[in-house]
């Protein structure tokens, strides 16, 4: 007959095997990633990362990181989860596959703008502050070089060959192109065909955003009343178009880069623009604090979150109308798309919640409750949502 110390010890063998066996992790637990798209890795306010299971909805592992992450990023050909801390000097890196923490990327310098091209299995990461690019290979952790004086950095990104870097200033109209084998800064084209901006090196660039193909960006400019369509193949701007009421923010692609569009927090508006005719044809009111644009089912819906009234505005990208508007409750974050584009995860930071939105249906179909850290944004692989 066993004493109470021993059954309580095997009580919990037998609770903690019955957990492995139905694929379920407690806070702390190492378990290892297969399919990386199943998940929603979700950005809190501690250094925890949460995955929940999209199959079941549930949160199944907490992953912790060494310092509370400014930013995440899912590498789904390493089967990586990069956490990026504020005012840090490194990339803490997660081996999903392993199920632990690896050996991070030191940079030696203040992180910016971060960006990583599978082509090449290269990572590009800006210090703002300095104006210095680093190039690191992802696989080996080893710096291929740096390349400084780019004052103003605003923006950077890969090319669709992932042979080049693409780098915006704020201080500049031009935008610097970097070759990734040399490291070093091969070319500069202009973002626009206004002569007058072009020639004035005072007006500069917010950013260059891409369709997923990278055949054509869209440059936002500081301060101009329009954005430029850049060829990305011919590397010059082809066109300069009028958006909204001349004042945007951030740009977001359809993942199959026919509709580009671009938010405004001081015209609280989405503008949606066409890159076949490479024109606005249309123009929705959202509110005054846009956190993002997820776009689902199909590319033929989008998702605004607007902040200031915790609101979802829904909007049919082929009637070009706002479908609906769905309120919900608390700070709302940043979301994000599941890859079969039928459902959107919305975090809620205060609520420690996570929303969840039939896209197909445009109504709140699901909630994942009382979460152990407070989310502030879903991130998630392989989502056909574009990815900022």
């Amino acid at each position: 007959m066993c004493d109470l110390h021993t059954m309580m010890l095997r009580i919990g063998q037998i609770i903690g095997c019955a957990l492995l066996l139905l694929g379920l992790a407690v806070p702390g637990h190492a378990s290892a990633v297969e399919d990386l798209r199943r998940y929603a890795y979700v950005r809190t306010d501690s250094p925890y990362v949460i995955l929940i299971d999209t199959k079941s909805d549930k949160a199944v592992q907490e992953i912790r990181f060494e310092d509370k992450p400014r930013a995440i990023y899912v590498i789904e050909d390493e089967k990586l989860l990069l956490s990026i801390p504020d005012n840090s000097r490194q990339v803490e890196v997660y081996d999903l596959s392993a199920g632990r923490l690896a050996r991070p990327i030191n940079i030696g310098s203040e992180i910016g703008f971060f960006q990583y091209d599978a082509k090449s299995g290269v990572v590009a990461i800006a210090d703002t502050e300095i104006g210095r690019v680093t190039l690191v290979d992802l696989r080996s952790r080893a710096i291929l070089g740096k390349v400084a004086g780019l004052s103003d950095i605003s923006s950077l990104g890969f090319d669709r060959t992932g042979e080049e870097i693409l780098i915006t200033r704020k201080s500049s109209p031009e935008v610097s192109v970097i070759n990734v084998r040399n490291v070093q800064i091969v070319d500069a084209f202009a973002a626009t065909r206004d002569d007058v901006r072009r020639d004035d090196k005072s007006l500069g660039l917010r950013s260059l955003d891409k369709t997923p193909n990278g055949r054509f960006a869209l440059a936002i400019a500081e301060n101009s009343p329009n954005v430029s369509v850049v060829d990305l193949t011919e590397k010059g701007a082809v066109k300069d178009i009028r958006v909204g009421k001349g004042a945007v923010d951030r740009a977001y692609s359809t993942a199959d880069g026919a509709f580009i569009l671009l938010s405004s927090d001081r015209n609280q508006s989405v503008s949606l623009v066409s890159m076949a005719s490479q024109s606005e044809v249309a123009n929705f009111h959202i509110g005054p604090k846009i956190a993002n644009v997820s776009t689902a089912w199909f590319e033929t819906m989008a998702f605004a979150v607007d902040q200031a009234d915790s609101n979802i505005v829904v909007l049919d990208l082929v009637n070009r109308r706002v479908a609906s508007v769905i309120h919900l409750s608390g700070q709302l974050g940043k979301s994000a798309t599941t890859p079969d584009g039928l459902r959107v995860f919305i975090p809620s930071k205060d609520m420690r919640s996570i929303a969840i939105i039939d896209a197909r249906k445009n109504q709140l179909s699901g909630m994942i409750t009382e979460l152990s850290f407070a989310p502030e944004e879903v991130v998630m692989a392989g989502s056909i949502a574009f990815c900022h």
